[in-house]
């Protein structure tokens, strides 16, 4: 965790270095909204697939605006993100005397995130911009908790979540002009690294796992340039 934050604050210096190659000036501002997460999530073959509802949590931080030219400007963002989001599975315990039973689990996860957004942006109109770029997310918190129902009395385990520390993907989305300073940005961004794994209290058993998960959330975020 300590090397991820030290490659977060390169990064951000890395920012704040970069110098337009116009005469137009650098703008400065900051950005909050809310985060509506969700997940892409990859089953083992021997198991189907969880189901996800997702939940809303908290997006804010500094921006940093460098005209290319009149058109083409690079919009890089310096966020604390929150991805927080609920997911159900059942799983079953077979016993020696040919006998099942079956256990339903509830999962509730939030993760927190340092992310740096480098978002090139494109105006469609005169109030409407096309935006489009990647992420690097730093982990800088998880919070996993597990219940299941009935209780398996005969295996100590709980469901556990195995996080990743770095989350890499892509923004897509536009923005509108509400004033001069005040734009509304609405983005949908899709991992492309895996973010952690789930396993079951079988799966503890073997040291595997039934589930890879990937990010993927919906961006509704208000930003004012100073």
């Amino acid at each position: 965790m300590k090397k991820n934050t030290l490659i977060f604050i390169l990064f951000i210096f890395s920012v704040f270095n970069i110098k337009s190659q116009s005469l137009l000036p650098n703008k400065y501002g900051i950005k909050f909204g809310i985060e509506i997460a969700n997940i892409n999530s990859i089953p083992e073959e021997y198991v189907k697939n969880i189901s996800v509802n997702p939940n809303i949590g908290f997006s804010g931080g500094i921006c940093i605006q460098i005209p290319f030219n009149q058109k083409w400007k690079l919009n890089t963002e310096i966020l604390y993100t929150q991805k927080s989001l609920s997911f159900n599975y059942d799983y079953k315990h077979d016993y020696l005397l040919n006998s099942r039973d079956m256990y339903k689990t509830t999962n509730d996860m939030v993760l927190s995130y340092a992310s740096l957004n480098p978002i090139l942006s494109f105006p469609i109109t005169t109030k409407f911009k096309l935006n489009f770029g990647p992420t690097i997310g730093f982990l800088i918190n998880s919070d996993y908790t597990y219940s299941e129902s009935p209780e398996n009395i005969l295996l100590q385990d709980k469901g556990e979540f195995k996080e990743q520390n770095l989350d890499i993907g892509v923004n897509f989305g536009i923005s509108y002009n509400l004033t001069e300073s005040l734009m509304i940005d609405l983005r949908n961004y899709t991992g492309l690294t895996e973010i952690g794994k789930i396993s079951t209290p079988i799966d503890i058993l073997s040291d595997s796992h039934s589930y890879t998960f990937k990010n993927k959330s919906f961006n509704l975020g208000f930003i004012y340039l100073f």
